[in-house]
């Protein structure tokens, strides 16, 4: 994967909880990296097929490996297409990583 297809900026963000004194539990995103990426959506490629077992997933992305980093399951990709959660991580060839994530969809009030 060449520089000249990751052209779509994304930030990692990781969620952490804490518990005030009080007792009460906060939430808060901290934006842990910054990156470019290449963007794929889902369509019926040979690629998708091979991938049925992630059928929640709506994109793949790929990315070069950051040091001292660890991609996890439930983290959040923010790109301008909106903010996907991430299912699953693969390394490929020590270089890259293979994201599978799912859009969030905004819930109707």
């Amino acid at each position: 994967m060449s520089f000249g297809k990751m052209i779509t900026l994304i930030d990692i963000i990781e969620t952490t909880t804490s518990q005030d004194e009080e007792g009460f539990v906060k939430k808060e995103d901290n934006i842990i990296a910054s990156t470019r990426a290449y963007r794929e959506e889902r369509r019926p490629s040979r690629k998708w097929v091979n991938l049925a077992a992630y059928t929640e997933a709506d994109a793949l992305f790929q990315l070069r490996v950051i040091p001292d980093l660890e991609l996890k399951a439930g983290m959040l990709l923010v790109c301008d297409t909106g903010s996907y959660t991430i299912f699953n991580v693969e390394k490929v060839k020590g270089l890259y990583l293979e994201v599978l994530a799912k859009k969030l969809e905004p819930t109707k009030a």
